[in-house]
Formats: structure tokens, C-alpha cells, sequence
């Protein structure tokens, strides 16, 4: 073979190794470009599905917050009827095809998924943009006379691009809910400075400080300011632990000791008009549920405005006085000096408290809501003299949405004696002060929202005199209007 022969030989090799080349590139460019096309296509549809889940949870939240505006809420279809819940569901999907079959009822989609009408009534408040969430009525009639009770869940449903889209994601939850309980973790807990002094005294009942073991495990009375002390006294004494969000720890003598800069704690923004609920089966035995009016008359609990009943008191029969009730004009003030067993929803007025109706103790819980066009006169508890009460709705005994003060001598026996002169929670909207010899099993909160009555001088929650509070661990709140998930599904 010569050399020219060797070169062209050479060059055919070096072609064909160049289209081997190109030809592998190109097959590689394809695969690459494939892989990538299918990468966008599944980019896009995770971020559909994602999509899809947030809007439903959009619509689920709306619901909830029309469930804690009003808690009877329940949604309605084109007809005004309650939705009501399916018996029983075969499993999840079939529970998903429901909710999603509730569409047919009130939208309109034409063939490219786009909704061409929608019901007026769906669009009260149920439908919003591609998802829509329901609250149904349960199935099992209750009661007597047996109705159907607004369900404890909520249904949410969405869609993108849209429902009846060929290509939509489709996502559906389902929500446990209920009302929210709140247990109070400390004896007192105070958004205001505190002021501690006297001979007060906060126990735990059954606080063994022999050992480090024991004082730990049994004495738990604490106390928590999300502020600072504004003063603090030696004689005074903490069977728990203190802490403090701001300045330093006080003298008090507390069994567990003090935290400094502490995290502050939630306390929780209630107000007298989340817990009327006339409707309650709660209520102890001897007490009644009773409205006290800013118009001097006492009326009935209705399901609407407090004060919209028939009137009960003052009537023709001469009683100068309803329970123990006397309507003070001149003070826009409801006063007892000879208080008896109650719920007391006392509406845009103040109280007093001076006595009960002879020495056995009551069953009575105050509800003492705050005019928003009167709050320096109303909304305010002013307890002295010698009453006993314990809490008629379940632990609850004051929640005042402006100040409370407790002062005289509303003690029976000694500290730590049972039956505390005053059983229950008490809660104070603005400020809160003791003094006085009395005794109460149960836990303070304050929240120290506004300074608007001035029954009790902002900058302290004030706990002084010969106070003695005796907490009690086992109590809870019912949040009413404050919902929580308790359950979250998707089907």
C-alpha cells in the first residue's frame, strides 16, 4: 500500500468517526431535551398540586373564621338548606366524591372548565375564586326536640386551573374542629406589672418542700408577669416558682425560686360576650341564667341580643330586689348585697358585690361586658364584704371586661381551709386588684388590654393585704369563638 492510498483510507475513517459523533450527540440531545420537557411538565404539575392545597386551605381558613364569628354557622345549598353529612362513607374517596358532587349543585361549567354561573346562595360567603369549603350539619338528630347540631368539621375543596378543567388539580380536606380550652398553667399570670405585698400568700394545695424531689413535683403554684414587679413584698410568699419578662426578680419568697427575662406567656384575649350562652346545659344545679340590662331590667337569656327578652323585673308585684339584685341608676351599676345562685350576664354596666344571701355558699358566675360607647362606666366588678361564690358554668366565676377589685373580708376560715370564700377563674380585660382578707381557689389573669375604666389604676396587677389564693391545676376554659383544627386529612 502506498502513502497516498494510506491518506484516503485515513480520511474515509475519520469521516465516519465524525457522523458516529454527531449521530450519538444528536442522540443524546434528544434524550436530554426529552428528559427536560418531561422535568417541566412534572415541575408544572407539582406546582398545580401545590397550588391546589393552598387554596384549599385558603378556603378552609375562611371558613373557620365564620365559624368563630358565629358558632352555630353551618353553610347552605342552592335550596338554603344545610349541607348535611353523608351517613356513612364507604372510604375516602367516596367521602371525596361527595364534597365534590355538592359543585353540581351550584356551578355552572362549561367545556374548557370555565364556571359560567354560580347560585346567588353559594355565593353568601361559600365560594371563593377555584375552591369552595362547607360546614355541614351532622347526621345523628340530638336533643330534645331532636335537630340536626352544626358538625365539628369542615370540608375544603380546590382546583387549578379550574374545576372542570381536563388537566386540574383536584385537592380535598377534611378538618376536625373544635372550640379551643384553655388551662391555666400558673396561679397568676399578668400582661401588667405586677405588684405582690402584705401577708399574701399563693399555695399549692398539697406543696411538700422537704426535698427537692417533692418541691418540684408538688409545689406548682406559680406566678408569671409578661412585664415587671413594680413592687414586691418580704412577708409575702410564692409556693411555685416566679418569673419575670422584664427588671429583676422581687423579694417574695418563692418555694421554687425566680426566673429573670423569662419568655413572656400568651394570655389569652377573651371578653364577656364569647361565653353568653343561655343554651347551656353547664350550669350547677340552683342556678339560673339571668340577664342584668343597662335599663334597670333584669329579662331571661335569648339566643340573640342579651337584652331582648321579655322583662322580668321590676314587675307589679312591689320586690325591690330580683336574686339579690338592685338596679343603681345614678352609677350605671348592678348591685348585690345578698347575692343567690346565678349565671349573671350583666350587659354594658358595672357591678358591686356586698354580700350573699345568708351564710351558705352560691353557685354564681359573672359575665360583665363593656359598653364601647360608655367604657370609663361599665364593664367593671367591684366585690367587698363577706360573699361566697363558687363558679355556676364550669370553673368560670369573673370575667370582667374592664377592672375587677376584691377587697373586705371575703375569707372563710383560715388560708388553705376549704371551702374558699371565692372558687373559680377570674379574668380582668384591663386591671386587677386585691386587698383585704380573701381567700380564692382558683387562678387570676390579667390582660391589661386598655386603661379605660380606671376602677383600678393601670401599671399593676395588684395582689396585697392578706390574699390568699390557692391554686387549682385542674380547671380548663372553654375559648368560645376561638376555634382550633384538632384533626387535618386529605381524602
Amino acid at each position: 500500500m502506498n502513502l497516498r492510498s494510506l491518506r484516503r483510507d485515513e480520511s474515509g475513517i475519520a469521516m465516519i468517526a465524525a457522523l458516529l459523533g454527531i449521530i450519538i450527540l444528536s442522540g443524546l440531545a434528544v434524550v436530554f431535551l426529552s428528559r427536560a420537557t418531561a422535568e417541566t411538565r412534572a415541575t408544572s404539575f407539582s406546582q398545580d398540586f401545590e397550588s391546589a392545597l393552598h387554596v384549599a386551605e385558603a378556603a378552609a381558613d375562611a371558613r373557620i373564621a365564620a365559624v368563630a364569628a358565629d358558632s352555630n354557622h353551618v353553610t347552605v345549598d342552592v335550596d338554603g338548606q344545610a349541607f348535611e353529612t353523608v351517613d356513612d362513607h364507604a372510604d375516602q374517596r367516596a367521602e371525596a366524591a361527595w364534597v365534590l358532587s355538592l359543585l353540581d349543585d351550584v356551578l355552572a361549567v362549561d367545556a374548557d372548565g370555565t364556571i359560567t354561573a354560580v347560585s346567588e346562595a353559594w355565593l353568601e360567603g361559600n365560594f371563593e375564586g377555584e375552591a369552595f369549603a362547607i360546614r355541614p350539619r351532622d347526621h345523628v338528630p340530638v336533643g330534645d326536640p331532636a335537630v340536626k347540631e352544626p358538625a365539628d368539621v369542615i370540608y375544603a375543596a380546590s382546583a387549578v386551573p379550574s374545576f372542570g378543567h381536563p388537566r386540574s388539580r383536584v385537592r380535598v380536606l377534611k378538618l376536625q374542629v373544635d372550640q379551643a380550652v384553655f388551662f391555666p398553667s400558673y396561679a397568676i399570670l399578668t400582661n401588667a406589672p405586677f405588684r405582690f405585698g402584705g401577708n399574701a400568700a399563693v399555695l399549692a394545695p398539697g406543696c411538700d418542700d422537704s426535698t427537692e424531689e417533692s418541691r418540684l413535683k408538688s409545689c406548682y403554684a406559680d406566678v408569671h408577669t409578661n412585664q415587671f414587679y413594680a413592687q414586691s413584698g418580704n412577708s409575702s410568699t410564692v409556693q411555685g416558682a416566679i418569673s419575670v419578662s422584664e427588671g429583676t426578680c422581687p423579694t417574695t419568697t418563692a418555694t421554687n425560686g425566680c426566673e429573670e427575662v423569662a419568655h413572656t406567656e400568651e394570655v389569652p384575649r377573651i371578653f364577656a360576650e364569647d361565653f353568653y350562652d343561655p343554651d347551656t346545659d353547664d350550669l350547677e344545679p340552683g342556678a339560673e341564667w339571668v340577664n342584668l340590662c343597662p335599663d334597670g331590667t333584669v329579662r331571661p337569656g335569648t339566643a340573640t341580643d342579651p337584652c331582648a327578652g321579655e322583662e322580668l323585673w321590676p314587675g307589679a308585684t312591689g320586690e325591690t330586689t330580683h336574686r339579690g339584685w338592685r338596679w343603681r341608676p345614678s352609677q350605671n351599676e348592678w348591685r348585690a348585697d345578698s347575692i343567690q345562685s346565678g349565671a349573671y350576664y350583666v350587659h354594658h354596666a358595672d357591678v358591686a358585690i356586698r354580700g350573699s344571701d345568708g351564710d351558705e355558699q352560691h353557685h354564681v358566675s359573672l359575665m360583665v361586658s363593656q359598653n364601647p360607647a360608655n367604657r370609663n362606666g361599665s364593664g367593671s366588678v367591684d366585690i367587698a364584704g363577706n360573699p361566697r361564690m363558687q363558679a355556676a358554668l364550669k370553673d368560670l366565676l369573673i370575667i370582667a371586661d374592664a377592672d375587677i377589685a376584691i377587697n373586705g373580708n371575703a375569707n372563710v376560715g383560715s388560708c388553705d381551709e376549704a371551702p374558699s370564700s371565692l372558687a373559680g377563674l377570674v379574668y380582668a380585660g384591663e386591671q386587677f386588684d386585691t386587698q383585704g382578707t380573701v381567700t380564692l381557689r382558683g387562678a387570676i389573669m390579667v390582660d391589661d388590654r386598655a386603661d379605660d375604666h380606671n376602677l383600678v389604676q393601670r401599671n399593676n396587677a395588684s395582689v396585697g393585704g392578706t390574699m390568699c389564693l390557692e391554686y387549682d391545676p385542674g380547671m380548663s376554659m372553654d375559648l368560645e369563638g376561638q376555634w382550633v383544627v384538632t384533626f387535618w386529612n386529605e381524602l
